[in-house]
């Protein structure tokens, strides 16, 4: 896997197979299954999600793929298939003493760098929306457009009332 170059631009990973926008594949790995993916980039999206840590059952389900042909891609390029990692044991205890800002703060500290803004590439970000710029400090376009559209709807409302 050492000669394969894998470089970001924005949401969008270039691939030995091409370039796949990340995009609607973060989507449906939040469970939009609305939100369509080009056939074109099928293969380049199998290997962006497994070079970002995504483990093969997810790949399949988010790109209505087989396991097998999952697999095959990841051989054609000499990659493994990330497997999938143990939930950790749930406690009620963790939750009900961690407050909202102890648990945004945590969110905003798995921020990583991306085409000079923070983003946030967790599992279970809301990208595309004000949640995933405000309580993720997530910086990538689609969230602070939304974060934008939010504060014009409430400036109108404000301007209305008065």
């Amino acid at each position: 896997m050492s000669d394969l170059v894998f470089s970001r631009w924005g949401m969008t990973m270039r691939t030995p197979d091409g370039p796949v926008d990340l995009v609607p594949l973060l989507r449906r790995l939040e469970g939009d299954k609305k939100t369509p993916v080009v056939a074109d980039e099928r293969e380049a999206a199998v290997l962006a999600l497994t070079h970002l840590g995504v483990a093969t059952h997810q790949i399949h389900l988010v790109l209505n793929m087989s396991h097998p042909d999952v697999k095959s891609v990841l051989a054609k390029h000499g990659m493994k298939p990330v497997m999938p990692s143990e939930p950790e044991p749930f406690s009620w205890m963790s939750v009900a003493y961690t407050s909202n800002t102890e648990r945004r703060n945590k969110r905003r500290a798995e921020r990583v760098g991306v085409g000079g803004r923070l983003v946030h590439q967790g599992e279970k970000t809301p990208h595309g929306t004000d949640t995933g710029y405000t309580e993720y400090g997530c910086q990538c376009v689609p969230c602070e457009n939304a974060h934008a559209a939010k504060l014009a709807a409430y400036r109108a409302r404000k301007a209305r009332a008065a």
